[in-house]
């Protein structure tokens, strides 16, 4: 008999595999896993076959021997298991050497049960005990790794958590309601053009005027038709003074003579500049002047003209010092029946030129006004200085109402005002107040041309309030208690009272980093 030592193994029926869908869970200890390769020799006492009567006896002798290279670690058996047992008798159908039992549907042998004796029960818990702890050291280093990642991550969220709460969480959010008074001002005002600077005693404040002149002429047409109509020619020249350094006037209805003899008057009263002297000779210097042919006819529209002479100068050293030219032609003389004006056209075109300059002065004087300044509405005037009707139609048919003019309006700046009334308000109230919100309003003004000063009415109201530097606030309050704030506060002048939010709730300072500190202020 083979000597090599046994492992005892808890005695158990042996059969031989069941099909699959009979087959049951064999033993955790003999899965594939954990089995070892074994031999079975058993010796069995006598037992009586279905199919015979007579008693048969079989010697087996049962060995194990375990070829694992897993070795368990209790101590090795020596003996051999030897169980005698009555051979039972072979069943008529013999079974083929070369089938493995594995492939059968029955048994070929019936082993009845031994109750273990008392090393192998110390064998089989001491098994049973190494399993056990070969499994939780297992599932243990699965835990242990489980664990160092709960770990890890606990850690890593209490540092988030830390590094919100000091970092990112305290904050200060102050509401300043700063100390506020109301005044307000229903009173005349001084705007006057000859100061530069609010004058407070006298209550005056700086004014600009603005003024413009224009000359226009502005073409109507003429609705009259079949009279006898006289008209002479019209036109404009330049007179040039080539005589004298001296200035030379021309009254109205001076001649001026053309090279054929055609003769023109001013129109108007002229003074002719002076001549500028240049290395020892005169530089003639001119002006422009209207003219009118001295008789009507086509015969006096004539082209334009190198040199008119003033018959008035002849026989004197002035006649060749004094001359004009023409660059236009001269128009609209004309003798027969045509279309004329009639008084209602005159009137009409009148009025029309007068309210056409004004709207012309007007828009230019807005072109004039500096910036920052504010144009007093009640202040604008507009005058006619000269009007002159050209009752001559032209070829298209009309007639032209000639127009001179000026007009005016006068700007302050609006906050020399807010200065002076900031100014009247300190007087009340005291120095600190500035104006925080107002609304303000003119009245019609009154002008002293003479004195050069206008009174102004004038409707104030105002809120005047204290400012408070809030980035001075801010570096102050930083890292202040609760109640190192409120006395802070209390001691200020200019606060009215605070709303303090300190977030989260168990913050209890002002926090130290300025970013982290809101300060409004109403």
């Amino acid at each position: 008999m083979d000597k090599t030592p046994l492992k005892k193994v808890r005695m158990m029926d042996i059969v031989r595999k069941q099909p699959q869908s009979e087959r049951k869970e064999i033993n955790p200890l003999l899965r594939s896993e954990q089995r070892v390769p074994f031999s079975i020799e058993k010796k069995e006492e006598p037992l009586r076959a279905e199919l015979h009567e007579e008693p048969v006896k079989m010697h087996t002798h049962a060995a194990i021997s375990h070829t694992s290279t897993e070795t368990i670690g209790e101590e090795r058996y020596e003996k051999e298991l030897v169980t005698e047992h009555v051979p039972p008798r072979i069943l008529e159908e013999r079974i083929p050497a070369e089938a493995s039992s594995l492939e059968l549907d029955r048994p070929i042998a019936y082993i009845p049960k031994e109750k273990p004796s008392k090393e192998e029960k110390k064998m089989f818990e001491r098994i049973e005990k190494r399993e056990r702890s070969q499994r939780k050291e297992k599932e243990g280093s699965r835990g242990k790794g489980k664990s160092i990642f709960v770990w890890a991550t606990s850690c890593i969220l209490l540092g988030l958590g830390a590094y919100i709460a000091l970092a990112v969480l305290p904050r200060a959010e102050i509401m300043l309601i700063a100390k506020k008074v109301e005044w307000g001002y229903a009173n005349t005002i001084g705007a006057n053009t000859k100061i530069a600077e609010v004058d407070v005693a006298t209550r005056q404040i700086p004014v600009a005027v603005f003024l413009e002149k224009k000359t226009n002429s502005f073409k109507f047409p003429a609705t009259g038709a079949g009279k006898s109509i006289e008209r002479k020619a019209t036109g404009k020249v330049t007179i040039y003074n080539e005589f004298s350094e001296s200035t030379q006037p021309l009254v109205a209805g001076t001649r001026l003579e053309t090279p054929d003899g055609k003769i023109f008057r001013l129109v108007e009263r002229i003074v002719v500049p002076g001549a500028k002297k240049t290395g020892g000779e005169f530089v003639p210097t001119g002006i422009e002047a209207d003219v009118v042919a001295d008789k009507a006819g086509e015969s006096y529209n004539i082209s334009a003209v190198n040199k008119f002479t003033i018959p008035g100068f002849a026989g004197t050293t002035k006649f060749d010092g004094f001359y004009a030219s023409s660059k236009d032609a001269m128009t609209g003389g004309f003798i027969g029946e045509g279309k004329y004006p009639t008084a209602e056209d005159i009137k009409t075109a009148k009025e029309s030129a007068k309210s056409q300059m004004q709207g012309v002065i007007e828009s230019f004087l807005q072109t004039l006004v500096l910036d920052g300044f504010k144009t007093i509405e009640s202040s604008k005037r507009y005058a006619v200085t000269k009007e002159m009707v050209n009752e001559a139609v032209d070829a298209e048919g009309n007639f032209s109402v000639y127009i001179e003019a000026e007009g005016g309006i006068d700007a302050l700046k609006e906050e020399h005002v807010l200065e002076l009334m900031t100014a009247l308000a300190r007087q009340v109230n005291g120095e600190e107040y500035v104006i925080k919100e107002h609304t303000l309003s003119y009245g019609d003004i009154a002008i002293d041309a003479k004195a050069g000063t206008i009174s102004l009415p004038v409707d104030f109201k105002g809120t005047f309030w204290k400012p408070v530097n809030l980035e001075e606030f801010k570096s102050a309050v930083m890292g202040k208690t609760q109640d190192e704030l409120k006395a802070y506060i209390f001691s200020s002048t200019s606060i009215e009272r605070a709303d303090v939010a300190l977030w989260p709730g168990w913050v209890q300072k002002v926090p130290t980093d300025i970013e982290r500190v809101k300060v409004e202020l109403q």
